[in-house]
């Protein structure tokens, strides 16, 4: 297994990004966290940008990345789109804004390398919960 560079950028309300970064192994699913070219030390973005609003994003990986996403509290908060670099360019929006509270992390998984004549299709959707309608006793 082949270790990736997966780098990526969160881009908040205010105006400022967060830069990430990190070397990880082809069919993991790791944290993902900031860069040290840009911080003073590798944090999670829950520490790094407390209170902050995230309204876009973008992580890239070298090959192979199959998707990425913030955790906070146990639960996937938004989905963080993906690409593969020098294909990819631009952050995209997320579908919901969302605020960093501490400890949360973004965790990009990189798929195995798998051969041209292999394909692999990853979708990763939003599903929103609606409580069904309590029937009359």
């Amino acid at each position: 297994m082949a270790t990736n560079t997966v780098n990526g950028v969160l881009v908040c309300r205010d105006g400022t990004n967060i830069p990430l970064k990190a070397e990880l192994a082809e069919g993991t699913e790791s944290d993902l966290t900031t860069d040290t070219t840009y911080t003073v030390s590798a944090q999670q973005i829950g520490d790094y940008g407390l209170g902050k609003t995230v309204t876009s994003g973008l992580v890239t990986a070298d090959n192979g990345i199959a998707y990425a996403y913030i955790l906070r509290q146990g639960l996937v908060a938004a989905l963080i789109p993906v690409g593969v670099k020098g294909v990819a360019y631009q952050a995209s929006d997320l579908c919901a804004p969302v605020t960093l509270q501490a400890l949360a992390h973004v965790a990009p998984s990189l798929g195995a390398h798998r051969a041209a004549s292999s394909r692999a299709l990853r979708r990763c959707c939003y599903a929103r919960y609606l409580r069904p309608p309590r029937l009359p006793l």
